[in-house]
């Protein structure tokens, strides 16, 4: 009986608790792993939700500018520019095809203003072995004052949209600042650039540049637009843009030549 008696409290005991509860629903020494899982699950939730509304705040600005929202698509394709006023020049015998300017122009495009480059040849087709860069150079005069800025064909230019490339497609394209402080005739002047939409197909070359870069709101500001092969030869548009309507006819006078930056 002894052994009876002494074998009975024991079997009793293996599955009793010691009558204490942790306030999670859990008996102390039940259920902790089960509460870690459920605890880390409740965490990746709060977690997930911040990473998807960031998501869905910042997938607008990462979308392409192209499409549905804007009048012109910087895509290479030019159907878009049908209808657009551009302003067009006879092809010049003396210059070479590649940058014979023959039609260029602005439009606004919404939250920018596109650019527009043609030439009699191929656009951006470059030259030279390792191949060298033409290069397409529209000078916006975004207060109308040509006693400030760059100084070129009667205007003085704020800012500078410059696309270069080679075998007909963009290699690079930027925005310069005009920096106040130099000389109007000083090409190294040109400071702070920032990267633009560009493209180019056969004999055309198009780009986007965010109003809010140029101006605080939209404006009337004159382009004056330029072309130059890759072993220096050089053309300019006769006329002068503008982003209101009508043009001005300008005259080439001679400048600086280039130098590398």
């Amino acid at each position: 009986m002894t052994n009876g008696l002494a074998g009975g409290p024991v079997s009793l005991r293996t599955g009793m608790t010691n009558g204490l509860t942790n306030g999670s629903g859990f008996t102390n020494g039940l259920g902790s792993a089960r509460y870690r899982r459920e605890a880390a699950g409740r965490r990746w939730k709060l977690y997930l939700i911040p990473i998807l509304s960031a998501m869905l705040l910042t997938a607008p600005l990462l979308a392409p500018t192209e499409g549905g929202r804007y009048p012109i698509a910087i895509d290479g394709d030019f159907s878009d520019w049908t209808g657009v006023s551009l302003l067009a020049t006879s092809p010049v015998g003396t210059v070479p095809p590649n940058i014979d300017l023959v039609r260029f122009g602005v439009s606004d495009n919404v939250e920018y203003l596109a650019f527009y480059f043609e030439v009699a040849g191929t656009a951006l087709a470059g030259g030279g072995s390792p191949p060298i860069m033409d290069t397409f150079r529209a000078f916006l005069d975004v207060d109308r004052n040509p006693d400030t800025g760059y100084g070129i064909a009667g205007l003085g230019a704020d800012r500078l949209v410059e696309v270069s490339g080679s075998g007909g497609a963009v290699r690079s394209s930027a925005l310069w600042e005009w920096d106040t402080g130099r000389d109007r005739l000083d090409w190294n002047g040109w400071i702070r650039s920032v990267w633009i939409d560009a493209a180019a197909g056969g004999s055309r070359v198009e780009a986007n540049v965010n109003w809010l870069a140029m101006v605080p709101e939209k404006r009337a500001i004159d382009v004056a637009f330029h072309a130059m092969a890759y072993d220096g030869a050089v053309d300019a548009g006769e006329y002068a843009a503008s982003t209101t309507a009508g043009s001005l006819r300008v005259l080439e006078t001679s400048i600086v030549p280039e130098l590398t930056r």
